[in-house]
């Protein structure tokens, strides 16, 4: 039949003088050609010749293709899955290189038998002109050519591959690649490849977390409930559970118990902040910890707390969390925000201090402010009259100063159970001027006492007399 135009052959120095024209048992085509240089042995992939060597007969038209001193193929092959450990029932792939690191172009063959173990794979294959994949994809075992040109590359690419959810081990799998067989190979020791990896089991273990709170206050007691779960398909023993409680919850205590399908806990309690234990977890079981400590009084914004949970450090690894990082369902993290509160403080002073004889007058001030974060509202201050004192009629204070509180007294004469009372020079036996009844005063405050310095301080006062 009629001959198809495929191209021209291009030569760097030129078009020569062909004298001759063969092809190797891979379809390679071999040519000879002459010139005023001699006789010459080229290569051919595609359209771009390659030279080999140079021949024997000079420039006559006799040069002998069998003269050529051709060098030997240099081909050599990597493989890798990027991988130390691989999980039962997980995926698995594969990247293998073939080079050609000679001086023409090799048309090579390229076997990887797929491990008994390792069901669905996969396989592209990826190179540039002129050099070409014999298959540009294909399915289970690998078993190609690839033709190379000199100083190219090839790149297989294998997915989609599953592991048995049986397999036990290690994960070995080898790949070769072999020049024509009438070729050998400068260096056979890097033409095999083999990757290998330890087979872990398989546990999708997961963590939840809550406080059972929308918001806290500022001083509560707060419990958290942590479970720790294991979705299989395979045990997770030594499991390890952190939780790093924050340092404005203090008492820290925690307990694990409430255990299913066969878990157990690595510790049964402890306390501190730093939690770190662990937990043998066999496929559907959980375990249950509790952990309770009191929120600071003057804490505020978000209480934010995350607990953690990983497999072991070897010999066990979770689909989700791969790199143990805590990554997905491996960690939780409860927010509650922390309701703003005032917080009151209350300083009181004496004067004259230290040891005093009877009959002597005390000057008694409370200073009060609000540091918390936001206004006091409905502000109430109590004090109780010193035992073996006379209170002295008219001797209360109230400096409010930029405040803009305004303030009610009230008196008890019943130990604060009501205020009602009103003082009287000379009550209960007093001197003139005191009053022995009063038992109590109370300063009520009407409007918002502000968090915000000067506007967040006073103080209230009041005189007795030593019997």
């Amino acid at each position: 039949g009629a001959a198809t135009p495929q191209g021209t052959i291009t030569f760097p120095s030129g078009a020569p003088n062909t004298i001759g024209i063969a092809f190797d048992a891979t379809g390679r085509m071999l040519v000879q050609t002459v010139s005023a240089s001699g006789g010459q042995f080229w290569s051919v992939s595609g359209t771009t010749a390659t030279l080999i060597s140079a021949l024997s007969g000079g420039t006559a038209a006799t040069g002998d293709m069998a003269g050529a001193n051709v060098p030997p193929p240099s081909l050599s092959i990597t493989k890798t899955d990027g991988l130390s450990t691989v999980y039962r029932g997980g995926p698995v792939g594969y990247t293998i290189v073939v080079t050609n690191n000679g001086t023409y172009a090799v048309t090579g063959t390229v076997v990887d038998n797929i491990p008994g173990t390792v069901t669905g794979m996969t396989w592209t294959c990826a190179a540039t002109l002129p050099s070409f994949c014999g298959a540009a994809s294909g399915s289970g075992n690998l078993n190609t050519f690839v033709t190379l040109a000199a100083g190219a590359s090839a790149t297989y690419t294998l997915t989609n591959g599953t592991l048995s959810a049986g397999a036990s081990g290690t994960l070995a799998n080898t790949a070769t690649i072999a020049p024509p067989s009438f070729l050998t190979d400068s260096n056979p020791a890097n033409n095999t490849a083999t990757d290998t990896d330890t087979i872990n089991l398989n546990a999708n273990l997961a963590i939840t977390k809550t406080d059972g709170l929308a918001t806290i206050n500022p001083g509560s007691a707060v419990t958290y409930t942590i479970i720790v779960s294991n979705a299989g398909p395979d045990a997770s023993n030594g499991s390890i559970v952190t939780d790093t409680v924050p340092a404005t919850i203090t008492g820290v205590t925690w307990t694990c118990g409430a255990v299913t399908g066969g878990a157990t806990c690595g510790a049964a309690s402890g306390s501190g902040n730093s939690i770190s234990t662990t937990a043998n977890l066999p496929s559907g079981s959980s375990v249950t910890y509790a952990v309770s400590g009191t929120l600071s009084p003057t804490a505020t914004g978000t209480l934010s707390n995350t607990a953690t949970v990983l497999t072991p450090a070897s010999g066990v690894s979770d689909p989700n969390d791969l790199a143990r990082t805590g990554a997905g369902n491996n960690s939780a993290t409860e927010a509650t925000p922390i309701n703003p509160i005032p917080i009151i403080n209350l300083v009181k002073s004496v004067s004259p201090s230290g040891n005093q004889s009877p009959g002597t007058d005390l000057v008694y001030t409370i200073n009060f402010s609000n540091t918390g974060s936001v206004a006091a509202r409905n502000l109430v201050i109590r004090d109780p009259i010193p035992a073996s004192t006379d209170f002295k009629v008219g001797s209360v204070t109230s400096a409010l100063g930029t405040t803009g509180l305004t303030v009610a007294l009230a008196y008890s004469n019943n130990g604060g159970t009501t205020y009602v009372y009103t003082p009287v020079s000379g009550a209960g036996g007093a001197p003139a001027g005191y009053d022995r009844l009063v038992t109590n005063v109370r300063w009520t405050f009407t409007g918002n006492l502000s968090q915000t310095v000067p506007n967040n301080a006073g103080s209230v006062g009041f005189t007795v007399r030593i019997r």
